[in-house]
């Protein structure tokens, strides 16, 4: 409703009409002026998303007081004796880090589309608690008495390499890797601590608990291993007998993890090329040489070359090819592709591979 203020003539320039002017004005207000403003509608809540799911170990079992925390925030809850929690979260989604002792600490997105997520987390080992593979069966590093090293799958995967013993190269102690050919598919030679034998044996290689030659090693695809033990010493490798004087390579491949399907694609390309390109002879100088040669064993001046085909080469009636040229290619294109799902269940765990 709109007020207006009328006064007459007479009483417009007392006092008392002047106050009363003042006061009409702070608490009635005159038109299209408002004196109070409106109070703004409460925007919406920050919180509206509740994310309630479950914390298990690798062996399925819950893991009770794990620290779930809202990237960016502080919002934190922990898991009760079951592991299950529940937390509130913008709608929009974000990212919950999961935390516990003794276990790696594990980033998960959800959003309105994952409300019930099932997180796994992967136990993390102490200090000297690390398993090691050591001959037929595993230990930890600080039970060990022997000289063993180990390389991780991952630290494999991260190298630029054609096959897997170029990639054992500077990270194994004692280990010396050398490239004695060029030619393709042609692996490295190993020796572990120098020669131990008189024959000069090859390093042992133990791929899952089978014995294998190392170009069944060096052809394995990176993304399958697991971990390599390297066995130094005679009273790591004692398991395996003689065969094991120069050293054991275990590998251990890959196996199927629980909890839910994991996808992953990784793709290598390289371009390779020869370090050094030896200097050839031409037709003619090589013919020369040959029957310099030949003069020199008191076979005659021309006993392999004639005057007329050394003349050819000179002027080019008979052509003259150099063949590394045309066999070799100044860059190598090489490839390397693969596609694995790894997950499973408390019946069954699955780790498929395709490259």
């Amino acid at each position: 409703m709109k007020h207006y203020l009328t006064t007459n003539r007479e009483l417009s320039n007392s006092p008392i009409t002047k106050l009363l002017l003042v006061i009409l004005l702070l608490f009635q207000g005159i038109p299209g002026i408002p004196l109070v403003s409106q109070a703004k509608s409460p925007s919406a809540p920050l919180y509206e998303l509740i994310i309630s799911g479950s914390i298990k170990s690798e062996n399925g079992e819950p893991v009770t007081g794990a620290t779930i925390n809202l990237k960016g925030s502080t919002t934190t809850v922990l898991s009760d004796d079951n592991g299950n929690f529940s937390i509130t979260i913008p709608d929009k989604g974000g990212t919950l880090l999961v935390s516990a002792v003794g276990f790696e600490e594990t980033a998960l997105s959800v959003s309105s589309a994952n409300t019930n997520p099932t997180i796994i987390l992967t136990i993390k080992p102490a200090v000297g608690e690390e398993v090691v593979v050591v001959g037929y069966n595993s230990q930890k590093r600080n039970k060990i008495t022997g000289s063993v090293s180990t390389v991780s799958g991952n630290e494999i995967r991260k190298m630029p390499v054609t096959n897997n013993l170029q990639s054992l190269a500077g990270r194994v102690p004692g280990l010396i890797s050398l490239n004695s050919s060029g030619r393709p598919g042609v692996g490295s030679s190993v020796s572990i601590r120098g020669a131990s034998s008189y024959n000069n044996a090859p390093a042992l290689y133990v791929i899952d608990g089978v014995i294998r030659n190392s170009d069944n090693f060096a052809q394995l695809d990176p993304s399958e291993i697991e971990s390599i033990s390297v066995l130094k010493d005679a009273g790591s490798a004692a398991i395996y007998g003689v065969r094991a004087a120069n050293g054991v390579i275990v590998v251990t491949t890959r196996r199927g993890k629980l909890g839910k399907p994991e996808f992953s694609l990784s793709s290598t390309v390289s371009f390779d090329r020869p370090t050094v390109y030896p200097n050839v002879l031409s037709a003619y100088d090589f013919a020369i040489l040959k029957n310099e040669a030949a003069q020199n064993m008191g076979l005659g001046p021309f006993a392999k070359y004639t005057p007329e085909q050394i003349e050819g080469f000179r002027n080019g009636t008979i052509p003259s090819t150099d063949w590394q040229d045309v066999v070799f290619d100044k860059y190598a294109l090489t490839q390397q592709h693969n596609f694995s799902i790894n997950g499973g269940t408390d019946a069954i765990r699955y780790f498929f591979t395709v490259g």
